[in-house]
């Protein structure tokens, strides 16, 4: 999927070809969770997968009332309203649904009370926090996230479907007790590692150790450069006549 998606991502953009890139994604999708269900062992991976899941599901399906359902309950009813229904009913995979319960012709109430309140349907958000709620008990340590969703379903049994102002209140305020959970997944389960201390610049290198210094030999004496017969120069400090190396008087 995400080689597909890397490769042909100029498609979603394209107004002719976004139908068919985004029907290939949603079958890759579908297939790749049928793999997991089918095959994963049953334990804490698998309940972070669905946990998460269920996660963006719910937001999801939130985000799209707000910005497609409220919209239609607030306009006039036209003449394409049950067609624009159909459409928010579709994009959440629910149109099935939504006839299965004998709900037709489809009209804007029951339609956003399937997508709130419906305990079966996979899409809604009734049914994502539940699978919420189970993923979390399967988990250890899940207390605080657990009692974040409890208050996700209270901010969900406090939404109504109409006015179309009170929907718009009541769902900023689920997503954000969704938000809440999330936020108590990630403290409890994937805190932010601490930073990394800094690298040393590129042109830092340790210090060499000095060489030992030995001492310097003294300079040995300038040789002689007087003729022959002539008698030693004086030390220094001592006085004419002073008696020499070699016993003789200087004269």
């Amino acid at each position: 999927l995400y080689l597909f998606v890397s490769s042909h991502h100029e498609e979603g953009v394209d107004r002719w070809s976004r139908g068919r890139f985004l029907d290939r994604v949603i079958a890759e999708a579908q297939r790749f969770h049928g793999v997991l269900a089918g095959t994963m062992a049953r334990g804490p991976a698998l309940g972070f997968l669905r946990l998460g899941r269920s996660l963006e599901r719910a937001d999801m399906t939130g985000r799209v009332l707000d910005a497609r359902a409220v919209p239609l309950l607030a306009a006039p009813a036209g003449s394409h309203a049950e067609v624009q229904w159909s459409a928010v009913l579709r994009s959440l995979s629910a149109l099935p649904a939504y006839h299965q319960r004998g709900l037709a012709p489809v009209a804007g109430r029951p339609a956003v009370d399937l997508l709130l309140h419906d305990p079966d349907l996979p899409s809604s958000i009734a049914c994502c926090l539940t699978e919420v709620s189970a993923a979390l008990a399967e988990l250890p340590r899940s207390e605080a996230p657990a009692a974040a969703a409890t208050a996700a379903r209270r901010a969900l049994a406090a939404t109504t479907p109409w006015p179309a102002p009170a929907l718009h209140d009541g769902l900023g305020r689920l997503r954000s007790a969704i938000a809440a959970v999330h936020d108590e997944v990630q403290a409890t389960w994937f805190p932010p590692l601490p930073p990394a201390p800094p690298a040393p610049p590129d042109d830092a290198s340790p210090p060499s150790p000095s060489p030992s210094r030995s001492p310097s030999p003294s300079p040995s004496p300038a040789p002689s450069t007087a003729p022959p017969g002539t008698p030693a120069p004086a030390p220094p400090g001592s006085s004419p006549g002073a008696p020499t190396a070699a016993g003789t008087r200087a004269d």
